[in-house]
């Protein structure tokens, strides 16, 4: 802030002051924000490299495969290294005296021959009797003010600032985006075999929505494949993602999956796309309305085109020009249908890989069998650029038995005495069986005595017990 006087400087000296600190505090805010563009700029195509390139060399989404953890600690870290910059490099410069003393001081060192020291001296000896008491001469200051006065017409404020400094910053931005978009249409171009602005441009703004969706909002947006599968008939009911086989099991566990042509997008689907069905048609401009002779509204557009007569070749044409449409990019695709798939399965305990091709079978789909499986297995299929979800495989060991009991009825003659009867009740069965009388145990006959969890031994590889004559 100006240095308070007792007696203000003359206006004609304050002016070039006063417009040298809205200068200063002009160029600081220049300088930060292009500060903060060169530094989001070399965030964004060095961040694009890495995330895009990862999943273009290695087929890694980072979004898809690792935890969130890893980017939201990027993202501070980075973000944290911003702010800090920008704090330091404000203070650094706001902190500085903007007196009008040390301001006039930068003029002299800039004009050392045009002003001599008259501009410092003026300011400082502004109250004339104060510079009287200090023993200055009046007439002397009055005169260094007017030689001041008509030498700071010769001062140009502007130069004093080193206007390159933006400049190079400036530069900086538009030179690493002009090799960032000279890289990106040189690789799409590659890959292609062909270049076309509008689509490279449109493909590169795609890219540039992803990276921003992933790395600054935290969205798990995947990167788009050129493929798309599922896998189908696989999870065991309660077990989603894995599959339980026996041990040793007569028929080994097939593995089918289903390749997709046509796919729409679907934000809550783990791969951010999903098979196009019958009633996505109409969302397209297909020409659903009356023609389709009966499928349902959750038939697959691939499994409808199957059909190949003069309707479904109607509807493959609009949807041709739909893919087509760069608006369309990111909302539906035409993906490659591959001619065979490979899946890649771990055995979890020793963590060795085996590789094992999918062929495609009358359904349509690829499958086959893995046999010898005696481990728990982790596998995934691979079609083109796209990688599945990794599912599992238990092997689980035959039952075996660990308590064997039984439960017996034997005689209750072996376990209780005869009972004891009255004259009448010996006369009563005597009357029935004439054995009654000469066998005393007669009236327990036909009676069982339980004898409930009975241990078997299944120390070997039989287990036998006995048994007294009439047990049940």
């Amino acid at each position: 802030m100006p240095t308070a006087f007792a007696y203000r400087p003359d206006a004609k000296l304050v002016h070039p002051l006063t417009k040298l600190q809205g200068l200063i505090r002009r160029f600081v805010v220049l300088d930060v924000i292009l500060f903060i563009g060169l530094f989001l700029t070399l965030w964004f195509w060095l961040g694009l490299a890495f995330d895009y390139g990862m999943f273009k060399v290695a087929k890694a989404d980072i979004a898809q495969q690792y935890t969130p953890i890893i980017r939201w600690v990027v993202l501070v870290l980075v973000g944290g290294l911003l702010v800090t910059l920008v704090v330091l490099r404000i203070r650094g410069m706001l902190n500085k005296d903007m007196s009008y003393s040390n301001l006039a001081l930068v003029l002299e060192k800039r004009y050392p021959k045009v002003l001599g020291d008259r501009l410092i001296t003026a300011i400082e000896m502004a109250d004339e009797a104060k510079a009287a008491r200090e023993g200055y001469s009046v007439d002397l200051v009055r005169n260094t003010v007017n030689e001041a006065r008509e030498r700071i017409d010769q001062v140009n404020v502007n130069s004093v600032f080193q206007w390159g400094k933006l400049t190079n910053k400036l530069i900086g931005i538009i030179g690493v985006s002009i090799i960032g978009l000279i890289v990106s249409y040189g690789l799409h171009a590659w890959s292609s075999g062909s270049f076309q602005l509008p689509v490279a441009s449109k493909k590169l703004a795609d890219v540039a929505g992803i990276w921003t969706e992933r790395n600054l909002l935290m969205f798990n947006t995947p990167w788009p494949r050129r493929a798309y599968l599922e896998i189908v008939d696989f999870d065991d009911e309660g077990h989603s993602g894995e599959l339980r086989v026996g041990k040793g099991a007569p028929i080994p566990p097939k593995i089918s999956a289903k390749v997709y042509q046509w796919v729409v997008v679907d934000r809550k689907s783990y791969d951010g796309w999903r098979p196009m069905t019958v009633a996505d048609l109409e969302t397209f401009g297909c020409g659903f309305g009356t023609l389709l002779d009966g499928p349902g509204p959750g038939v697959t557009v691939d499994d409808y085109l199957k059909r190949n007569n003069d309707e479904t070749a109607s509807v493959a044409e609009k949807l041709e020009a739909a893919a087509a449409d760069l608006n369309n990019t990111r909302k539906l695709r035409k993906l490659v249908v591959p001619a065979s798939l490979a899946m890649t399965y771990n055995v979890i305990s020793t963590r060795s890989r085996i590789d094992l091709p999918l062929n495609l079978d009358s359904n349509g789909t690829f499958s086959n069998d893995i046999t010898g499986l005696s481990e728990s297995v982790r596998f995934s299929i691979a079609a083109e650029d796209y990688v599945s979800q990794r599912k599992t495989i238990t092997v689980v060991a035959p039952p075996t038995l660990i308590e064997l009991y039984r439960d017996e009825y034997q005689p209750a003659y072996l376990h209780h005495a005869a009972p004891i009867l009255t004259k009448e009740e010996t006369e009563a069965i005597a009357q029935q069986n004439v054995l009654a009388v000469s066998n005393p145990l007669f009236a327990l006959r036909g009676l069982r005595q339980a004898r409930p969890n009975q241990a078997i031994s299944i120390t070997s590889d039989r287990s036998l017990f006995s048994v007294p004559l009439g047990t049940e």
